[in-house]
């Protein structure tokens, strides 16, 4: 029922369904008595649902700054940055191959 709302399906909506959307905040009736679909209420109680991320260790930060979809976009300046970024390439050199040819 949400989804043809959010689609703009035509078509005969029960009343009840409407009604229970309604009073869950995820559908509202217009002035001019059509329904439409409220999708921020829909993205507010998946963000309250959603477990938190999980924290992130220094070095995964790191390695996110400079490292997109596994590929390297940039080699970083600091010795120590550099480093960890280059031990990493190293252990995921025969791994990381055979996942990205694998998807």
């Amino acid at each position: 029922m949400f989804a043809s709302l959010v689609l703009g399906v035509e078509g005969e909506r029960p009343a009840k369904a409407l009604d229970r959307l309604a009073n869950g905040g995820l559908a509202a009736r217009g002035e001019d008595g059509t329904w439409r679909a409220t999708p921020e209420r829909f993205r507010e109680l998946l963000r309250r649902l959603a477990d938190p991320p999980a924290p992130l260790s220094e070095e995964e930060r790191l390695l996110r700054t400079f490292l997109v979809d596994g590929r390297l976009r940039t080699m970083p300046m600091r010795r120590e940055k550099r480093l960890v970024v280059l031990r990493y390439m190293r252990g995921c050199r025969a791994g990381c191959a055979t996942r990205r040819t694998s998807t």
